[in-house]
């Protein structure tokens, strides 16, 4: 039985980063790859950022530097372009309403001084951002972690996911993982596995 639904952020519940990104690099007149190819170089940066070993500060300074753009804000910006997907939180809203336990599970860019999930007001039960807890996926301590705050074993529920390498570390602990190529696919997986 299905009573918990473990569910990522960026490119689930919203349009993918990669278009917040492309957006991002548009408005600030870079080439569109730019960002991206920063944020690969950087990518130790990236890990301590979301593992909250890094400030957003650190972060801006240093990717900031590599686009030759100023720094200030940085992390609101990239994330300008991100919007949530109505049609996919109408269906997380109608699994919530049948009494299901929803967390949000997100590698996030810190939380100060800004933090994404202010600007959205989710409306679930646990939001577990890794900088919070210290850990970030594939971490599989994170998702234990996130299924002991819903108050419900990892067996009975589901990840959702458009990031193919975080479901293997959820499938381990006994959940149910769908890998969320779209919202109609994310759309229907929650359909059938909650009715």
């Amino acid at each position: 039985m299905n009573r918990g639904l473990i569910i990522d952020f960026g490119g689930v519940l919203t349009n993918p980063f990669d278009e917040s990104m492309r957006a991002f690099c548009l408005t600030e007149g870079i080439e569109p790859n730019a960002l991206r190819t920063a944020l690969t170089a950087h990518a130790a940066l990236v890990a301590d950022l979301e593992r909250g070993k890094a400030t957003q500060a650190e972060f801006a300074a240093t990717i900031g530097l590599a686009l030759r753009i100023f720094p200030d804000d940085l992390v609101q910006r990239i994330t300008a372009g991100l919007e949530l997907q109505q049609d996919v939180m109408a269906a997380v809203a109608r699994v919530r309403q049948r009494g299901v336990q929803v967390a949000v599970l997100s590698n996030s860019l810190g939380s100060e001084p800004y933090n994404l999930f202010d600007r959205f007001r989710l409306k679930v039960d646990v939001i577990v951002a890794s900088d919070q807890v210290r850990m970030r996926k594939p971490d599989p301590e994170i998702y234990r972690l996130t299924a002991d705050r819903l108050g419900i074993p990892p067996a009975e529920c589901v990840y959702v996911d458009d990031s193919a390498k975080f479901l293997d570390p959820a499938a381990a602990f006994g959940m149910t993982t769908v890998l969320a190529t779209s919202p109609a696919v994310t759309i229907k997986a929650l359909e059938d596995l909650f009715g």
